[in-house]
């Protein structure tokens, strides 16, 4: 006999129950795999985001910009209010006004006498730097004389701002300039250190500054060099020789 404490489940509410408890079961197990489904749309987001993240890494206005985040996000930590842009950073991002013949902006080095303002190629007006591959001599030892001008190009300008003035274009496209960083004209300043020679087909701006360099024997002046000019026109075998003697460009002005 069954006791009368014992409880008799019709059979319908058992099924019933059952039905419910599998329904349940199958909509955890659903809510469960809906968490760890991918949401839709995260391949491109992910691919835009790569994108941005390469351009800023290689976008010669990117300095600038993040220059600009920081300093703004330091004011409203300070203040609790973003800054008003100031006019040298509005000038290093704004694209490059050819038709004013001014260029100002955060510059990338190409080489000690070319630059690069936001893809405009710019080459500094009566200045003529070793080429990038090019080599000078101290006794026997080689000195790559043209990376070393351009590294200290890169050094001296930092993260200034270059401000050019558009004098020409030449027969390779690029803007012939006269520039200036700080207000500190960019090509005397390679001359009179030694980094750069006097570029006296085209100008006798920097002869005296030249001079200087020579005296003092500043950058190449304390090597043997060939006048970049004249090692653009040797074969590759010439390039290659260890000149005899050095570059002398006859001083006529009475530079002191």
């Amino acid at each position: 006999m069954r006791s009368r404490s014992a409880r008799v489940i019709p059979f319908s509410a058992s099924l019933s129950r059952r039905r419910r408890h599998l329904f349940t079961k199958r909509r955890r197990r659903h809510l469960f795999s809906a968490r760890r489904r991918p949401f839709p749309f995260s391949g491109p987001i992910l691919i835009l985001a790569g994108a941005l993240a390469f351009w800023l890494t290689i976008s010669p206005a990117a300095p600038a910009i993040w220059s600009d985040f920081w300093s703004g996000l330091a004011s409203v930590i300070a203040t609790g209010e973003w800054p008003d842009r100031p006019a040298e950073i509005a000038a290093a991002t704004s694209l490059p006004s050819a038709a004013d013949g001014v260029i100002a902006g955060r510059a990338t080095i190409i080489d000690a006498d070319t630059i690069d303002i936001h893809g405009a190629r710019i080459r500094l007006h009566a200045v003529d730097a070793p080429e990038s591959a090019q080599l000078c001599y101290v006794g026997s030892d080689a000195v790559r004389c043209g990376q070393r001008a351009a590294m200290a190009l890169d050094g001296w300008i930092a993260a200034r701002t270059v401000l050019c003035i558009k004098r020409d274009v030449d027969r390779y496209g690029r803007i012939v300039a006269t520039c200036t960083v700080g207000g500190e004209d960019m090509g005397a300043w390679l001359v009179r250190n030694g980094h750069a020679v006097a570029y006296r087909d085209y100008g006798r701006d920097y002869v005296c500054e030249e001079a200087e360099a020579a005296r003092e024997k500043r950058g190449v002046w304390a090597m043997r060099f060939i006048e970049p000019s004249a090692w653009r026109r040797l074969s590759a075998d010439e390039k290659r020789e260890i000149p005899t003697g050095s570059y002398d460009p006859g001083w006529s002005l009475g530079c002191g």
